[in-house]
């Protein structure tokens, strides 16, 4: 009698599986760095979104450093660095804090605008948060300079989320071969 010849039902989703864990790390690095970059802009974060939750007080402070810095991570950027100093209660902070906005540009002239501003020795008034007295700032106006680029990172976080949940909750088919 000739054997007859079935076709085994063979189920392989070892490549479904490996192109899925090889997604989900590259999207929580994606996540991490993400988290990354805007904790690194928390007073930026704190200013532009929560600025109704700051209880903002005044106080005089004096600029002890008025200087400023060229970076090239991204091109040539220049950008100004105003250090001052304040005290609360006695006890003495310092601050770069300038305001909620970009501290440096492609065009020299932004710099130099703030630096000639805000020079060395000049007396200022420092808006401090009652709360946390070491988070100051000088010009507590919320600009939209920063704004659209810290949006943009949250709505990223989403898309990496959505992207997770959708990936993480999808079922696994079985493709014959």
């Amino acid at each position: 009698m000739a054997r007859k010849k079935t076709k085994k039902n063979n189920f392989d989703n070892s490549n479904s599986d490996n192109q899925n864990i090889v997604f989900m790390k590259i999207l929580g690095l994606l996540t991490l760095f993400v988290l990354f970059v805007m904790g690194m802009q928390y007073n930026q974060l704190k200013g532009t979104f929560f600025s109704d939750k700051l209880d903002l007080v005044e106080t005089d402070g004096r600029v002890i450093k008025s200087n400023r810095v060229t970076k090239t991570s991204r091109g040539l950027s220049y950008h100004y660095n105003i250090v001052y100093e304040y005290y609360v209660n006695g006890k003495q902070y310092q601050s770069n804090q300038v305001s909620f906005g970009a501290t440096g540009s492609k065009d020299k002239a932004f710099s130099k605008k703030y630096i000639l501003k805000y020079p060395s020795g000049k007396p200022v008034t420092v808006y401090y948060d009652l709360n946390n007295p070491g988070f100051a700032v000088l010009e507590p106006e919320v600009t939209s300079e920063r704004s659209w680029y810290i949006l943009t990172g949250i709505i990223f976080l989403n898309f990496l989320l959505f992207g997770y949940l959708w990936f993480s909750g999808r079922k696994k088919v079985a493709i014959p071969q």
